[in-house]
C-alpha cells in the first residue's frame, strides 16, 4: 500500500523483497538513496564520476550517478569494487572508532518540512554519539529552498537537451516541443511532458543564461559543502523528511519533497549512504551519513559500525 520510493523503485523493492542481494540504481536527487530509506535498506550513492555512466540513459548528465543497494555490506562494497570506474583496490574493512569522530548535523535538513517522527530518532542517535566521546556540532547549512531550483534548473534543462536530440530526434536549439512527432510526444506522461516543456524554456532563454546561471550557482554551494569537510568527517541528517506515503496521497504541491535532504549533495557530488536507523507509525526511517570525496569505502565501513550500534 506504501511507494517504495523512486526512482530506483524496482531496485529498491527488489532488495526489500529479498528478490536480489545487490540492486544498481541511478542517483541525479536522491534515487539510490530515497528508496533505500523508505524501503528499511541500505543505499549507496559513490561520489560522483566514481563509477562510469557510460551506457546509463540519461536525466541529467552533470547530476546523474550510479549506486548501489543493499542489505549487506560486505556484498556492497564487493560490487562497489567491481564497478568503480578508477584502480581504486578497497581499504581493509576496519571498527570506526567514534570516539574520535567529528560529525555535522545540518541545521536545514532537520528542520520543516522534516517531520519530527524522522528527525528525533536520528538526534537520538547523535545525541548518544556525542555523549560517547564523538565530537557533534550543529552547523549552519544552505537552505533547500536556494538549492532545489539550481537543481530543477540543471535537471530539467539537461533532460530536455537529451530528449530532443535522442529521444525525440529534435534539435535543442528549438524552442519548446514543436519539432517532435505527436505519435512520439503521446507516449510521455503528462509530468514528463511538463518537465520537458519547462527545460526547453530553461534552455531557449536567452541562449541558456538562465541554465548557465544554475551552473555557476552550483560551483557555489559545491564549494560551501565541500568546505565544510575542512573540519568534519562526516555530515549526519535525515536521509528523507518523511517516511513512505500510501499510494495515491502525494502531491507536488502539498506534499514534502522527498529529495529535500538529498539532492545538495548531488549538487555537491559527495558520496552519501542511507541506513535504516527504526520506524515511525511501522515504516523504516533512514539516516543519511555524508563524507568527503572518495570516501565511500569509509562511509561503508563507518554506516555498518553504526548500525551494528542499533541492534546491539
Amino acid at each position: 500500500d506504501y511507494t517504495p520510493g523512486g526512482s530506483s523503485s524496482g531496485s529498491g523493492a527488489s532488495i526489500a523483497a529479498n528478490l536480489a542481494d545487490v540492486a544498481i540504481g541511478t542517483d541525479t536527487g536522491g534515487s539510490v538513496r530515497i528508496p533505500a530509506s523508505f524501503c528499511g535498506i541500505i543505499g549507496l550513492k559513490p561520489t560522483q564520476g566514481a563509477i562510469s555512466t557510460h551506457g546509463v540513459v540519461e536525466l541529467s548528465r552533470s547530476l546523474d550517478t550510479v549506486g548501489l543497494l543493499g542489505s549487506n555490506f560486505d556484498l556492497l562494497r564487493k560490487t562497489l569494487g567491481v564497478l568503480l570506474d578508477e584502480e581504486r583496490p578497497p581499504s581493509p574493512k576496519s571498527q570506526v572508532n567514534f570516539g574520535t569522530l567529528k560529525i555535522g548535523l545540518p541545521d536545514s535538513l532537520y528542520q520543516s518540512p522534516v517531520l519530527p517522527e524522522v528527525s528525533k530518532p536520528i538526534l537520538d542517535i547523535t545525541n548518544n554519539l556525542n555523549e560517547n566521546g564523538a565530537n557533534v556540532t550543529t552547523i549552519d547549512f544552505p537552505k533547500s529552498e536556494l538549492s532545489a531550483p539550481i537543481w530543477r534548473a540543471i535537471s530539467m534543462g539537461e533532460i530536455y537537451q537529451y530528449f530532443s536530440q535522442e529521444i525525440l530526434s529534435q534539435s535543442s536549439d528549438t524552442s519548446l516541443l514543436s519539432g517532435a512527432s505527436l505519435d512520439k510526444l503521446d507516449l510521455l506522461s503528462p509530468s514528463l511532458k511538463q518537465y520537458l516543456l519547462a527545460g526547453s524554456q530553461i534552455m531557449s532563454y536567452q541562449d541558456g543564461a538562465v541554465y548557465h546561471k544554475a551552473l555557476a550557482k552550483r560551483d557555489q554551494v559545491r564549494d560551501s559543502i565541500d568546505n565544510l569537510f575542512d573540519n568534519l568527517d562526516i555530515l549526519i541528517t535525515p536521509t528523507t523528511p518523511t517516511t513512505a506515503f500510501e499510494f495515491g496521497t502525494f502531491s507536488r504541491h502539498t506534499s514534502p519533497p522527498i529529495n529535500y535532504n538529498t539532492h545538495p549533495f548531488n549538487l555537491s557530488g559527495h558520496p552519501a549512504i542511507s541506513i535504516p536507523c527504526g520506524n515511525a507509525n511501522g515504516l523504516p526511517i533512514g539516516l543519511q551519513i555524508v563524507g568527503n570525496y572518495g570516501d565511500e569505502y569509509f562511509l561503508l565501513d563507518l554506516a555498518e559500525s553504526l548500525f551494528e550500534s542499533f541492534r546491539n
